[in-house]
């Protein structure tokens, strides 16, 4: 259904997201993703 929508020039992206599992577009978890890695260094 998205495809057809992109294709035809219909899709429109959502204002507002709600997906909340880590490492996702609103739980990025970047500051703990860093302490990972400056522990890895």
């Amino acid at each position: 259904m998205v495809a057809d929508q992109i294709e035809n020039g219909t899709f429109s992206i959502p204002a507002e997201t709600k997906h909340t599992h880590e490492g996702s577009i609103n739980n990025s978890c970047l500051n703990e993703i860093k302490a990972k890695m400056e522990q890895s260094f």
